[in-house]
């Protein structure tokens, strides 16, 4: 996975790499816009919303499984490899924001269990799992461990064996990609 990362983050694609404005970002996952926190960025994308929330004021830790991703934030934020976040201190405030759907349950749960809060830190993740049949390109995607839907029970209980309690879940968010309907959910955990 980290090499093919490695060659989206080069060839600058945009069909992998997140362009979500980062204020939609804090509009999509129902948070605040804070200033003078501590906030990690999982999954950095372009690195847009880790900058943004620089630019308001804040502290960024950027985590992602590119070093290619992470050298775009030199000097802007904090980075770290993924494989390294038991190292990261505590964060007033997680966004995983479109990285689950390309994470195994491994992954996902060496995440989860690894990411530390503040007393009511908050860890905001956006989870998708697909409703119905897969198309063929999906199919492939999916075949190639590109993309990994699991059922919204499945996740809840990843998230929970962490460590983790859910503290919110949004109403149904659906999408079509491929010829398939997604439905994604923003979920809010705190640790404890």
């Amino acid at each position: 996975m980290r090499n093919f990362w490695d060659r989206q983050h080069q060839s600058g694609s945009k069909s992998w790499l997140t362009f979500t404005p980062p204020s939609h970002v804090f509009k999509q996952h129902s948070l605040p816009q804070l200033t003078g926190k501590l906030i990690l960025d999982i999954g950095v994308g372009n690195g847009d919303f880790s900058r943004w929330c620089v630019e308001c004021g804040n502290s960024v830790i950027a985590c992602d499984i590119s070093p290619v991703a992470l050298s775009k934030l030199a000097g802007i934020a904090r980075t770290v490899l993924v494989d390294d976040i038991s190292t990261i201190p505590p964060v007033d405030l997680a966004v995983c924001h479109l990285v689950f759907q390309h994470c195994d349950d491994a992954a996902m749960s060496h995440i989860l269990r690894n990411v530390q809060l503040v007393k009511d830190g908050l860890f905001s993740m956006q989870v998708a799992w697909l409703d119905g049949e897969p198309s063929p390109p999906v199919q492939k995607m999916m075949s190639d461990g590109l993309l990994v839907f699991r059922s919204l029970d499945h996740t809840k209980q990843l998230i929970e064996t962490a460590g983790l309690s859910i503290t919110w879940i949004s109403s149904e968010i659906p999408y079509t990609y491929c010829g398939c309907r997604i439905v994604w959910h923003i979920i809010h955990a705190q640790r404890g």
